[in-house]
């Protein structure tokens, strides 16, 4: 079974109509070309609510079946817990509670796929590179195939995720977090080490 892995990247709210981000539906739309041409699998990995009814990955199941993607070439992450999930939630929740197909409900582990990385990756330009060291530091390989998206946000993203408007504000914000995990990286090699020379 190939498998493409999508990362959710937030909803657009218009007063209390909410949508996938337009970030978001890039992604989707090219896990959407990816699967026609590799008859892979679209596997939507688990979200936030962003304040809405649902959490993201289903807001994206009915974006994908309303582009006649069919269902059962649809699996959705599941997403436990009140916390703001961040990049690397996403994954592990994914390998913690593995995913549900939409018609049996029946659920899912791609752990195998998932740490082997025999998978397509298909990000926004916005969390690629982060996507990338957060698996690395969790010692997952590096997928087989990455994809990435791009896409300029309007006004009506969350406000959680309101500097996806703005490229500087964004970059500064990636900046950081990917130094935060370069770090993160390098004190769990050095511990390691340590615990080896010891």
């Amino acid at each position: 079974m190939k498998v493409i892995l999508v990362i959710p990247d937030g909803l657009s709210q218009n007063n209390l109509d909410f949508k996938i981000s337009k970030t978001y539906q890039s992604a989707l739309d090219l896990s959407i070309k990816e699967s026609k041409l590799t008859s892979a699998i679209i596997c939507l990995l688990p979200g936030n609510k962003f304040e809405s009814s649902n959490f993201e990955q289903f807001w994206a199941f009915n974006y994908l079946i309303n582009k006649n993607i069919k269902p059962e070439l649809i699996l959705i992450g599941e997403s436990r817990g009140k916390k703001y999930l961040t990049t690397r939630d996403n994954f592990l929740m994914a390998i913690k509670y593995g995913f549900r197909t939409y018609l049996e409900n029946k659920k899912i582990f791609l752990n195998e796929k998932i740490i082997k990385g025999e998978y397509t990756l298909i990000s926004s330009h916005l969390h690629i590179d982060r996507a990338l060291l957060i698996l690395n530091a969790n010692s997952f390989k590096k997928p087989n195939q990455i994809l990435v998206s791009y896409s300029n946000e309007d006004q009506f993203i969350t406000k959680r995720l309101f500097y996806y408007q703005f490229p500087i504000i964004r970059m500064i914000y990636e900046c950081f977090l990917m130094t935060r995990l370069f770090f993160e990286i390098k004190l769990k090699f050095f511990l390691k080490k340590l615990k080896i020379i010891n």
